[in-house]
């Protein structure tokens, strides 16, 4: 399946996203859909704070990541995260409070093969 990149300009040029789904881990009916960034840097996928506080996440622990600013301590929160139509049920995201969209990293992308089609501004995952 491919998808368009996104043109909203805060990611400077556009960038590779596709819609997912995410519900909590204690009650999968109460779902969202939200458009997510492709990450390959990032070894976890993460979630807004805005997805907190719409499926009422409690955190489970805290994690320090290391980033391009350097260390943090983060929340983490178990989620049911559906992409590309294949359920990851009660998986871990971290919260990043200071991005507008959620994150699509490794723990999920190592189960696809995800092509960045740049000149026509396109994501292939099969």
């Amino acid at each position: 399946m491919t998808h368009p990149y996104s043109n909203d300009p805060i990611w400077g040029p556009p960038a590779p996203i596709i819609p997912i789904e995410l519900s909590p881990s204690f009650d999968p009916s109460n779902r969202i859909i939200e458009v997510a960034l492709i990450d390959s840097g990032a070894s976890i996928s993460a979630i807004t704070k805005n997805i907190v506080e719409v499926l009422d996440l409690d955190p489970i622990r805290e994690v320090t990541v290391r980033g391009v600013t350097g260390d943090k301590t983060l929340r983490v929160y178990p989620v049911n995260l559906t992409f590309h139509g294949r359920v990851f049920p009660n998986m871990t995201a971290i919260c990043l409070e200071d991005v507008a969209y959620p994150i699509i990293g490794r723990d999920v992308l190592n189960n696809y093969y995800i092509y960045l089609k740049g000149p026509s501004l396109e994501t292939e995952v099969t």
